[in-house]
C-alpha cells in the first residue's frame, strides 16, 4: 500500500468518465489520496474540509458548472495553493470568449490525456513529498 502525500480532488459530472479516472489511479498506484465527486455545489461545499492539493476538474457540468466553481475558489485565499487541471472539451476560442482561464490552471483538453496527466500528478507528489 502506497501512503499517501497528496490530496486529490477529482470532480467530472459523467459517471463513466470518472470511474475512468478512477480505473487509471488505481493502475498508477500513486501516492495519492483521491476524492472524487460529480457535483460542483457539492465540492464546493467540502473542498475548505478536503484542502485538496490538486482539483481536477471539468468545466461543462448541470447545476453550477465549473466556471461558476472557479470564480468561487479564486475567492477563497485559503485555496490560493491549490492546483488546478481543467479538463474540458470546450474549444478554446470560447474559453476566451468568457474570459479565458486563470494562468494558475492547467489546461487539458477531451479525450484525457491520460499520460500528461499521470506525469503531472506524479511531478506534483514528487513535490509534495520532498
Amino acid at each position: 500500500m502506497v501512503t499517501p502525500v497528496m490530496r486529490v480532488l477529482v470532480l467530472e459530472d459523467d459517471e463513466l468518465m470518472l470511474e475512468l479516472y478512477r480505473c487509471q489511479f488505481e493502475m498508477w498506484a500513486l501516492p495519492v489520496a483521491c476524492t472524487w465527486m460529480s457535483s460542483a455545489t457539492d465540492a464546493l461545499r467540502d473542498i475548505d474540509s478536503l484542502r485538496p492539493q490538486l482539483l481536477i476538474t471539468d468545466l461543462s457540468m448541470p447545476g453550477m458548472d465549473g466556471w461558476q466553481m472557479l470564480q468561487e475558489l479564486e475567492a477563497r485565499p485559503q485555496l490560493a495553493d491549490m492546483k488546478i487541471v481543467v479538463v474540458s472539451g470546450v474549444q478554446p476560442e470560447a474559453i476566451a470568449a468568457r474570459g479565458g482561464l486563470s494562468p494558475r490552471i492547467d489546461f487539458l483538453r477531451k479525450p484525457v490525456d491520460f499520460g500528461w496527466l499521470r506525469r503531472h500528478v506524479t511531478a506534483l507528489a514528487q513535490s509534495c513529498s520532498g
